[in-house]
């Protein structure tokens, strides 16, 4: 390897430590548990991808070939069944993960709700890293275990709440949440009330309705299309 080379090299590699050890969604990430060297590791076999707001991240029954962890943006999982009518399986926001089916094709599509940076790792080196790095496994598994209780929960909301549950349920689902483009007690809505619909079994204009509802009792304040603010939290938190 010549010298401009092993120059260039180690310029690149420091790129890549830098931009992991000041990642913004770093503090809730699958890699928050590794320390400045580990991550330096990690920077060599990741690589940080850009999708435009409505690109196709990956498609129903394509085959599954990274892990997925959400620098920035936001992005929705959904299913269309052959009838055409479709079903958002869940948001994701800055610091979430997804992309480990079990049988190496992905279950549903992802798609784009914003411009969204993503951190992409191979699944060919993911088992080997959770070897090198067992605090990453550990972490994995509970943020495997997070999502498994937010899918169940989401099926108890699907079945057996009302309309007001279900909004209530997820306009408190996203405050918890409280993505990196919201502040104080505001709600950001990256997602479309058709994204909201299609999330919770509703009509649009079941939700918009429900929406006008809340604020009309003052629960909400609509600042603009994309957010909300919550103005009385355990008013909304009687809707359960």
């Amino acid at each position: 390897m010549s010298k401009w080379i092993w120059v260039r090299y180690l310029a690149v590699q420091h790129y890549r430590n830098k931009r992991c050890l000041h990642c913004p969604a770093r503090i809730n990430s699958l890699c928050s548990v590794l320390n400045h060297e580990e991550i330096g590791e990690l920077s060599e076999i990741s690589v940080v991808r850009h999708f435009s707001k409505g690109e196709v991240i990956f498609s129903d029954e394509s085959p599954s070939t990274s892990v997925y962890n959400v620098i920035s943006g936001s992005l929705n999982l959904q299913k269309i069944d052959y009838l055409g009518n479709r079903q958002v399986m869940g948001f994701y926001f800055a610091g979430d993960f997804f992309g480990f089916p079990c049988n190496g094709h992905n279950q549903c599509s992802a798609l784009a709700l914003t411009s969204l940076e993503l951190c992409i790792i191979s699944r060919k080196y993911i088992m080997d890293i959770f070897f090198k790095f067992p605090a990453m496994q550990q972490k994995f598994i509970e943020l495997l275990s997070l999502q498994n209780k937010q899918l169940m929960d989401h099926t108890m909301l699907l079945g057996r709440k009302t309309a007001s549950q279900k909004i209530a349920s997820f306009l408190l689902l996203l405050f918890e949440k409280k993505s990196s483009n919201a502040e104080g007690d505001n709600i950001y809505l990256p997602m479309s009330r058709l994204d909201i619909s299609d999330f919770l079994g509703l009509r649009s204009e079941t939700v918009s309705r429900i929406l006008s509802r809340l604020e009309s009792k003052e629960i909400i304040r609509t600042k603009n299309c994309k957010n909300l603010k919550l103005i009385n939290l355990e008013k909304l938190k009687t809707f359960l």
